[in-house]
């Protein structure tokens, strides 16, 4: 297995071989065309042609993707070729014909049947026969290129003569726009850059926690408790008080010194006897205290991440991070609390400052871990990736759990305390060895 991912990695640091590209590319389209989008981003040389093949059940993805290949290729042509007109539609008479007629009316010399999609087995089985036969046939000097993309390891696999294992992973990089087109899914509310609160202070809270997490005390953890919850919290309502009350509160400065000197110096309110929470949401850019409040209670892990994620070295860093996303799934709006997109892949990133080590906390903390997941691969398919970033001291349990009930490739991941102090590190080694059959527990690299 070592050898294969050093082969695999020695290839992607050149460029994509020209040789391998082609004038003719068929494509064949499944309900996600990610797949196919990235295929033909690599694989078309300027100017060629792209021939889709798709079933009844995937033409409107097939429309969707031709609509994008038609504004991100523009030299290319476009030739939708539908399988659906009679009872035969998946035979190999059928395939034949359709392919036989797209590739009559131009080929170029070089074509290639990219067959990615396993929804499409049994048609690529008959069209990957029905492109050779053509080529015996009718154009004894066209070269066929048969590829396909296995995406758990970002790698385009080439058949004999070729026999090249490409990673792709650094190839080319699609937006969060681009994605949610492809699947077919409407962007409610675009987000935002991220913007990166009270950085100092949210390091002061993590070095808390990671220091104290092994005697099971948090200094941070009881003043929250002590303070900003009696104070801010409606009375059994489990909600924040409404805005015109949280103006009018002061809450006594965190126990901890390095907390309280952070948060003193980023809300500009140095020598004052208690945190006004009015004067500390200005200062800090926020725009409700009800955010502030959230902030201080879950969201301080967000600015950790957003930390982590910007001082990633180049070859792991994010071309595009977003706070704040909505999307339209299955008629209802999903927040996306920080999502990363690294080349085609999505990482989306959700927050839990819950403690506990029960089995009650625990079970939360996994149900809100698989609701994450499922629905981050509902939004960004299945090569998407999950993550979430607690303050449970017990991380390598629920790890387990993922590992075992969801997901066996690491795509679900779990950063908790014994992560908080090296999350800059815990994220890059997950970008880094994804896909991955099992998370390791220990870190044992740095960044």
């Amino acid at each position: 297995m070592a050898s294969a991912k050093r082969s695999c990695y020695n290839l992607y640091m050149s460029e994509f071989p020209n040789e391998l590209r082609c004038d003719h590319l068929i494509l064949l389209v499944d309900d996600d065309p990610l797949l196919n989008a990235i295929s033909a981003k690599l694989l078309l040389k300027p100017g060629g042609r792209i021939t889709l093949i798709y079933s009844e059940h995937s033409m409107q993805p097939a429309e969707r993707l031709e609509h994008w290949l038609h504004q991100n290729l523009t030299s290319a042509v476009i030739e939708p070729v539908q399988a659906q007109l009679c009872i035969l539609e998946h035979t190999p008479a059928s395939i034949y014909y359709r392919l036989d007629n797209a590739l009559t009316q131009g080929t170029g010399n070089i074509i290639c049947l990219n067959y990615s999609n396993d929804g499409m087995r049994s048609i690529a089985c008959h069209a990957y026969r029905a492109v050779e036969q053509w080529v015996k046939i009718h154009k004894y000097d066209v070269k066929p290129i048969f590829s396909y993309l296995d995406a758990r390891k970002h790698c385009l696999f080439f058949d004999p003569p070729y026999e090249e294992q490409i990673y792709i992973g650094d190839k080319l990089t699609l937006s969060l726009e681009d994605m949610l087109y492809l699947r077919g899914i409407a962007l409610v509310e675009a987000g935002s850059s991220p913007h990166l609160f009270l950085p100092k202070t949210a390091r002061a809270i993590a070095a808390d926690y990671s220091q104290r997490h092994r005697a099971r005390v948090s200094v941070y953890q009881r003043w929250k408790e002590k303070e900003l919850y009696p104070k801010c919290y409606m009375d059994k309502a489990g909600l924040w008080r409404r805005k015109s009350d949280l103006r009018k509160i002061r809450l006594a400065w965190p126990e901890d010194k390095a907390i309280a000197a952070a948060l003193q110096e980023e809300t500009g309110q140095h020598g004052q006897a208690e945190l006004d929470i009015e004067a500390a949401q200005h200062a800090a850019g926020f725009s409700d205290p009800r955010d502030f409040c959230r902030w201080l209670d879950t969201f301080w892990l967000e600015s950790c991440v957003i930390q982590a994620l910007q001082s990633l070295p180049d070859s792991l860093r994010p071309h595009q991070i977003i706070q704040g996303a909505k999307v339209d799934l299955h008629r209802n709006d999903v927040s996306l609390d920080l999502v990363a997109i690294r080349g085609y892949q999505l990482f989306s990133f959700s927050f839990n400052s819950a403690v506990g080590t029960d089995a009650q906390a625990q079970n939360a903390l996994k149900l809100n871990l698989f609701e994450h997941f499922m629905r981050t691969r509902q939004i960004g398919g299945w090569l998407a990736c999950a993550a979430l970033v607690c303050v449970n001291e017990d991380s390598d349990r629920l790890q387990d759990a993922a590992y075992k009930q969801i997901d066996p490739y690491g795509s679900a991941r779990v950063f908790g305390l014994p992560h908080l102090e090296e999350l800059r590190a815990a994220i890059g080694y997950w970008f880094e060895n994804q896909p991955r059959a099992r998370p390791s527990k220990m870190l044992s690299v740095a960044y």
